[in-house]
């Protein structure tokens, strides 16, 4: 494994492209995996584990952009205590700082919503309302017992458990797509038509 980047090969120190399809493609390759052997526990696990790489690597990769917009001075934009709370996951107390753990669910809900604030996308609010978001919620708990099993039965994953798994995947990548597509329109929309009009072809292939 890579200790540190490559700057000859172009590599940055975070490459969050890379992880974004990366991960994606982990998520993909165990579906196509699973389809041959549905009932092997093994293979469900690993579809689990891949999917919630993928949502916890999707939330840093916005914090990744929101950090780099603003120290660039791309959007002009005051952090509050609490979003920075958020954003840098610490804390100050004591004057020591100290790591701040977010759920999962909070932290998605959190992010985006400072995402949308930072960006200024006044149109932008999180879908929380389709059964989508509720079968995250339960995925969640399938996969907190798979990561912090006490029983044999933790670790068994169930067919309704791959359904919501999938749904929380569909939910959160297209969450995700349509931030970025509304902070491209936002950043694009004063350019020429022409350029415009390709941009935001490109977004959509």
């Amino acid at each position: 494994m890579a200790s540190s980047p490559d700057i000859l090969l172009g590599e940055g120190s975070t490459r969050m492209h890379k992880l974004f399809e990366h991960l994606l493609d982990d998520v993909l390759e165990s579906y196509k995996i699973l389809e041959s052997d549905k009932k092997s526990q093994h293979l469900r696990r690993a579809a689990v584990r891949n999917v919630f790489s993928f949502i916890e690597a999707v939330v840093h990769i916005i914090k990744y952009e929101i950090k780099s917009d603003l120290r660039l001075n791309r959007f002009s934009y005051s952090l509050t205590k609490k979003n920075s709370e958020v954003l840098f996951e610490e804390k100050i107390r004591n004057e020591e700082t100290i790591p701040f753990f977010i759920p999962i669910d909070e932290n998605i809900k959190k992010t985006f919503s400072l995402a949308s604030k930072v960006w200024g996308l006044e149109g932008f609010n999180l879908n929380t309302n389709d059964e989508k978001y509720s079968a995250f919620l339960i995925a969640k708990e399938a996969r907190n017992k798979l990561t912090h099993p006490r029983t044999f039965y933790d670790i068994q994953i169930t067919s309704d458990d791959i359904s919501n798994v999938s749904k929380a995947y569909i939910w959160v990548k297209s969450e995700f797509l349509r931030l970025i597509k509304m902070k491209v329109h936002s950043i694009t929309i004063d350019l020429p038509p022409e350029v415009y009009d390709h941009i935001m072809g490109d977004e959509n292939t």
